[in-house]
């Protein structure tokens, strides 16, 4: 104490030294000071306040980045865990976080990824739908989701979502490829369906119709949305209907 107060006479600033008192109860009390020596006035300014509440400020912020590292810990393992490709770009487009599965689908060694700029690792990118997209979703902080077609040498189409921040973009992607390839064939097989001159309907388990084609609306008369949630026998069936060929 006897040197702080030397250096307050010198005109020194002093902050943050600390020393106990007596309470008038009889236990300690802890001060952490500051303090300034005003020649002019000749006077000793100086604000005091109790140390513990600093001390406890010191302790919640240990705490806090404890906890930090936790939650980073359990992030970065979800992450890796998931099925999609994760990855994160800065504001200068350089990857700076990509997981396993990111890895696998693009087919490529984390080194790389990690540092480079995205439109130098790919080049296909570059006036397509991903450069579009990424680049809106940062410009205007607004989240994006596409479905578009990368060429060689990935040769994949891909769903994706991305997420802006003030210091970059976040991407979840997957490969949707032999997805897209099942859907174009089910199309295909469903138009070969719908116009074939063979009357086809679709039943629930209770047998009703829950889809008819055009052959079923030509031949019978009745709309889609007329069958619908009917029993074809409800309004199919008249007079001389076999009821034996209803009950097979």
């Amino acid at each position: 104490t006897h040197t702080i107060l030397e250096a307050l006479y010198r005109g020194r600033f002093v902050s943050r030294f600390t020393n106990r008192y007596y309470h008038k109860r009889g236990h300690l009390v802890t001060i952490q000071w500051s303090g300034q020596w005003d020649a002019a006035e000749q006077l000793l300014y100086c604000l005091g306040h109790d140390a513990e509440i600093d001390m406890g400020l010191e302790q919640l912020q240990q705490q806090f980045n404890r906890m930090i590292k936790e939650f980073n810990a359990k992030l970065s393992e979800t992450i890796e865990r998931v099925t999609d490709g994760v990855c994160s770009l800065d504001k200068d487009w350089r990857f700076t976080n990509v997981n396993n599965a990111a890895l696998r689908i693009l087919r490529m060694p984390k080194a790389a990824l990690l540092g480079k700029v995205i439109w130098e690792v790919f080049p296909e990118a570059i006036g397509s739908v991903f450069e579009q997209e990424y680049k809106r979703c940062f410009e205007q902080q607004m989240p994006v989701c596409f479905e578009t077609y990368y060429p060689e040498p990935l040769n994949q189409v891909f769903e994706v979502n991305a997420y802006p921040s003030r210091t970059g973009i976040s991407i979840i992607f997957r490969d949707i490829t032999a997805k897209k390839e099942v859907d174009e064939e089910m199309h295909k097989l469903s138009l070969i369906v719908k116009h074939t001159d063979n009357i086809v309907m679709l039943c629930d388990s209770s047998g009703r119709i829950k889809w008819v084609n055009d052959a079923f609306e030509r031949k019978t008369g009745y709309t889609s949305g007329e069958a619908a949630g009917k029993r074809p026998g409800d309004f199919l069936a008249g007079p001389e209907t076999d009821l034996g060929v209803i009950e097979r």
